[in-house]
């Protein structure tokens, strides 16, 4: 697994802006606040007050990488699809 997984786990109470691509066009924008992120065999879970306000499911995104365009800025890829994560 990537490393740039775990690293994921070190942000904690903050927002995350979550783009969404397929085909290279944006198809939806969510943004959430959170406390922790864990990692867990399968995926990478989103809490706030010990709910889970958003899963990631790491198969379907086998490509990770941080972008230097923006500080704090993730870019998950899959074969349809491409999810960009920006902390803030």
């Amino acid at each position: 697994m990537n490393p740039l997984w775990r690293k994921l786990t070190d942000y904690s109470n903050k927002q995350v802006i979550c783009n969404h691509y397929q085909d290279g066009a944006l198809v939806g924008k969510d943004g959430i606040r959170f406390e922790r992120i864990v990692l867990t065999g399968d995926s990478l879970v989103f809490y706030e007050d010990e709910a889970v306000k958003m899963r990631i499911a790491i198969s379907r995104y086998p490509d990770i990488e941080q972008l230097h365009d923006f500080s704090n800025h993730y870019a998950l890829s899959g074969p349809d699809d491409r999810l960009e994560l920006y902390f803030v």
